[in-house]
C-alpha cells in the first residue's frame, strides 16, 4: 500500500510500504567541486551546509517516520562510547546514485561503499536524536552514531574528512527527487561469540559456519575463567576478522572491548605516553595503584614523571579515562572484572598488559 505523508510548510514524502521504499526531495547546498563533504543529506534547519552535497525538504523526524511507515527496521547505530564503530542495519539504494555527486578519493567507482539504515539514536520516544542535536545529520559519510543512514564502514570523522569531495557544482538550489528503497531481505547479522576456556578454536569454526548477506554483527563475550593469555590469543583472531563481512561491536557491559588486551607496546615506557593514565598491577587478588605526577617545571619539552603508590580511594579520585593493568598472563579475567567494578564508569579506555 503507498502512502503520501504531507505536512503544512514542507514538501511531501511519498512512501510505498509494500516495496519498502520511500520517496523525498531534497535542494542543493551548492558546494563546488572539490570541496570535502562529510554529509549526502542533512535537515535543511542544520548548520553543515557547508560540507554537504543536499539540504532534505523535510526535516529529520519525518523522514525518520517515512523509513517507519515503509517497514525499514531500525538496525544499531554507531557508538564510540560503547565501542560499536561499525553501522549495523539493513542495506538500502538511493537513487540517484549518491555516487554521481560524490567522489570517493580512496575506491575505485565499481567498489563503491554501500549505504546502510541504522535509524540512528534514538531517545526514550523513539524519536531521533538528530532531530534536535546538530548537524542533524540524515546521511553522514562518518560513523556518526545520530545519522539515519551511513556508508558501510567503520569511519572515523577525521579518516573520512577529505576522502569524500563533492564531483559536480550543483547550483544552490536545485531540487532533485531521492528514492531510498530496501530490499526487505538484507540486514546485519547480530551474533554473540562466546569464548570459553579450552573452547576458542570451536566457537571461531562455528562463527566463520554462520553466512549472512551483509556480514556479521559480532558480539564477543570473554569468559570471567578466561586466562590473559587466552584473551589475548582470542583478541588476536578478532583483530584478524574483524571487517565488512566479520564486525567485530561493542562489548558485553562489565567487560571489555577486545582491543583492551592487544594494547601498544611502547606505552610500557611511559615516557612515550601523550598522557598518564591510572596503572594498577594486579597479582592474584592483590592490586597496587600507581598514579604518575607530571612536572612541567623543568627544563626541556617532557616533564619530569614521578610513579607514586596510592590507595584505591585516591586512584578513584584520579581524574582519568584510562586504565593500564599489568598482569601475570595466568590471571582469570574474573579479577580483573572485579577490579573494574571497583574503579569509576568514567574509565572507559582499558589496556591488559601481561606483566
Amino acid at each position: 500500500m503507498a502512502l503520501s505523508l504531507a505536512v503544512a510548510g514542507r514538501a511531501s514524502i511519498f512512501v510505498d510500504n509494500a516495496k519498502h521504499t520511500v520517496k523525498f526531495s531534497a535542494t542543493a547546498t551548492g558546494v563546488v567541486a572539490g570541496t570535502p563533504v562529510e554529509f549526502f543529506f542533512i535537515d535543511s534547519d542544520s548548520d553543515r551546509d557547508y560540507e554537504a552535497v543536499f539540504t532534505a525538504d523535510d526535516d529529520v523526524s519525518e523522514i525518520a517516520m517515512a523509513f517507519d511507515k515503509a517497514g525499514i527496521p531500525l538496525g544499531t547505530p554507531v557508538r564510540n562510547q560503547t565501542c560499536r564503530f561499525w553501522p549495523a542495519g539493513s542495506r538500502v539504494i538511493v537513487s540517484p546514485d549518491p555516487w554521481q555527486y560524490v567522489t570517493d578519493n580512496e575506491i575505485e567507482a565499481q567498489h563503491h561503499l554501500p549505504v546502510i539504515y541504522t535509524g540512528g539514536e534514538r531517545d526514550a520516544t523513539g524519536a531521533p536524536v538528530a532531530a534536535t542535536n546538530m548537524p542533524e545529520a540524515i546521511f553522514a559519510f562518518y560513523g556518526l552514531g545520530q545519522s539515519l543512514m551511513l556508508l558501510d564502514d567503520a569511519l572515523d570523522q577525521s579518516v573520512a574528512y577529505g576522502r569524500f569531495t563533492a564531483r559536480c557544482a550543483l547550483e544552490k538550489g536545485t531540487r532533485v527527487e531521492f528514492t531510498v528503497s530496501w530490499d526487505g531481505t538484507s540486514a546485519t547479522k547480530p551474533y554473540n561469540l562466546m569464548l570459553t576456556p579450552g573452547r576458542i578454536k570451536e566457537s571461531f569454526s562455528q562463527m566463520r559456519g554462520v553466512s549472512s548477506e551483509l556480514g556479521l554483527d559480532v558480539l564477543p563475550n570473554f569468559s570471567p575463567e578466561l586466562t590473559v593469555a587466552e584473551s589475548v590469543s582470542a583478541a588476536n583472531a578478532l583483530a584478524a576478522l574483524d571487517s565488512r563481512q566479520v564486525r567485530v561491536n561493542g562489548y558485553e557491559e562489565g567487560q571489555f572491548f577486545y582491543r583492551a588486551f592487544l594494547p601498544r607496546d611502547e606505552w610500557r615506557d611511559r615516557r612515550e605516553r601523550l598522557t598518564q593514565p591510572l596503572e594498577v598491577r594486579l597479582d592474584g587478588t592483590n592490586a597496587v595503584y600507581t598514579v604518575i605526577d607530571e612536572d612541567w617545571s623543568v627544563e626541556g619539552f617532557n616533564p619530569k614523571l614521578t610513579p607514586r603508590t596510592v590507595d584505591i580511594d585516591e586512584a578513584k579520585r584520579f581524574k582519568t579515562d584510562t586504565c593500564l593493568v599489568f598482569t601475570p598472563e595466568t590471571t582469570k579475567l574474573g579479577l580483573i572484572y572485579e577490579l573494574k567494578g571497583r574503579l569509576p564508569a568514567n574509565i572507559r579506555n582499558w589496556y591488559i598488559y601481561i606483566d
